[in-house]
Order: structure tokens, then C-alpha cells, then sequence
């Protein structure tokens, strides 16, 4: 199992707080969603990813809320008979808690646990991989309007990741755009 922290541990603390009077409409019984979307293609090393996370959710209030993100990564790099091509999936349920919430910004905290499984064909052979992920992934929105809002990149993340076999992994930062649906 690999431990893979992207920052130190004391940039990620907040003080607990509740809506203000600025943070003029709550999230109760909303079902939010989201995600992001990634295309890369590096000419020089001839490397292509392809990379779709769509994430949806129930914020049960304020503060609490659950989810699940499913990924789907589709890899190839090199030509010819060292061409390699590898395609992932991932089904990855959360538990989020919002800590934070000043005027439109808002700071929260999942905390979940994932599975993933991955097929690379390299010449003739093909090699499958599976494995697990534990977490906490922190992360901050923007409320630009009532229903929308634009998450951004964690400052600090810590995952827990084992595959079979073992298989060196990193990961990347993006920004996602969400949109919820109020309650009727």
C-alpha cells in the first residue's frame, strides 16, 4: 500500500463553521452533479489520456452529504509494436462534509473508499490490474449562483492505494463545475 500526500498535513485545517447571513440560501435536499473532463496529448512522447469523471450526490443539509464518482481513463502512448494502451475504470462512493462556509465560499472534506479496475495492452500481451483506494480528498466551491457553483483543486490530499500488481500511481488536479437541484 502506497501513501500519497501532495502537501504537508498543517495546510490542511479550517475552523468549523455555519452559514452566515451572506451565504444567502442553503443546500438542503439537494441532488448535485458534476464531474470533470480531461484530454491530454503530449506530440513530443506521443502519449494521449482521455479522461471522464462525471460525480453525482444528496446534500442532506448544509453540512452533510454523500456521493459517488465513476471514472473512466483511456491511456495510450509509443507506435507500432511498442504501442501501449491501457483503459481504467473507477466506482468511488463518498461521505462529504462541508466545514466552511463564508459568503459564497465554501470549504469541504470526502472521506471515502474506492475500487479500480484496468486493462493494458502492450504488443500481444495484456495485463489487468485491480485495486482499492482510501481517502480523504479536501477541496473548496464557489457558489456563483443559487445551483451552481465551480469546486476547486484540493490544496492537500491523502490516498491510500493498492493494486495488483503493485504498480507505481500519481495523480493530477482539475476543477470541476457542479450543479444542483433543489428540492420540490
Amino acid at each position: 500500500m502506497s501513501y500519497w500526500p501532495s502537501s504537508p498535513p498543517s495546510v490542511a485545517h479550517a475552523q468549523l463553521g455555519r452559514p452566515t447571513e451572506a451565504h444567502d440560501h442553503d443546500h438542503e435536499g439537494r441532488i448535485f452533479a458534476g464531474g470533470a473532463l480531461t484530454y491530454w496529448r503530449n506530440t513530443k512522447e506521443r502519449t494521449t489520456t482521455f479522461d471522464f469523471s462525471p460525480e453525482i450526490g444528496y446534500l442532506f443539509n448544509d453540512t452533510w452529504g454523500t456521493g459517488v464518482l465513476l471514472g473512466y481513463e483511456h491511456t495510450s502512448a509509443g507506435e507500432g509494436p511498442a504501442r501501449s494502451v491501457e483503459n481504467a475504470f473507477k466506482i468511488s462512493p463518498f461521505v462529504r462534509c462541508y466545514y466552511m462556509h463564508r459568503g459564497p465560499f465554501n470549504l469541504f472534506m470526502d472521506g471515502g473508499a474506492g475500487v479500480n479496475f484496468a486493462e493494458e495492452r502492450k504488443g500481444g500481451s495484456v495485463e489487468r490490474r485491480n485495486g482499492f483506494e482510501v481517502g480523504i480528498r479536501p477541496g473548496g466551491c464557489v457558489d456563483l449562483t443559487e445551483g451552481l457553483c465551480l469546486c476547486l483543486p484540493s490544496v492537500f490530499s491523502a490516498t491510500a492505494v493498492a493494486t495488483s500488481p503493485a504498480k507505481s500511481q500519481a495523480s493530477g488536479t482539475t476543477a470541476s463545475v457542479y450543479a444542483s437541484i433543489p428540492k420540490s
